[in-house]
């Protein structure tokens, strides 16, 4: 019913990186972590340019969201391995916490966890071991991520207090693993 035209709200990256930061729940990641995830972010959305109603990550529209009443918009691949319709947001900022939101989900963890150790190739490993990329290449999406990575870095503030983002991926608390990693 609400299906919307595929319409495109582009960013520049330093707005991007901005928003990204700005969207993530509670305390903002570690800085090193943050490129990694941004490079998803470019990957799905060519580096901000196609940034389609608000859908940071592409994140699919099942029957259970269209059944809603939500907005969705209508993939332009008619692959039948992809997923046939997107969700669409109303603005930027809250298509960027539905991707945090996702990713903190139980399913798509292991891709946070992924970031911190600051590899392309294992955060790609994930994203398709999970089930949130199909098709196409792992090397050429993590080849991907690490351009973005590359290219944004500079982006992010030089000091970020990322035990939050720790404390919320392996499920302990703040204090406790302060005093042991230092992040930032």
């Amino acid at each position: 019913m609400p299906e919307l035209p595929r319409k495109s709200f582009p960013l520049e990256a330093p707005d991007l990186a901005r928003i990204f930061v700005e969207a993530h729940p509670g305390p903002v990641p570690s800085r090193a972590a943050l490129p990694f995830l941004a490079g998803i972010i470019g990957v799905e959305n060519a580096g901000g340019k196609a940034l389609v109603q608000h859908n940071w990550g592409n994140i699919m529209a099942g029957d259970l969201w269209r059944s809603s009443g939500r907005d969705y918009w209508p993939s332009p691949v008619s692959d039948p391995e992809q997923p046939a319709y997107f969700r669409a947001y109303d603005s930027h900022e809250q298509g960027a916490r539905a991707w945090w939101s996702l990713m903190y989900g139980k399913r798509y963890r292991s891709v946070l966890e992924a970031a911190l150790g600051r590899s392309a190739t294992a955060v790609a490993r994930e994203l398709y071991r999970t089930g949130y990329v199909v098709g196409g290449s792992p090397s050429a999406y993590a080849a991907g991520i690490a351009r973005y990575a590359r290219q944004w870095q500079g982006l992010f503030p030089a000091r970020i207090g990322g035990a939050g983002f720790v404390a919320a991926v392996f499920g302990v608390s703040v204090s406790g693993i302060a005093a042991v990693i230092r992040w930032g």
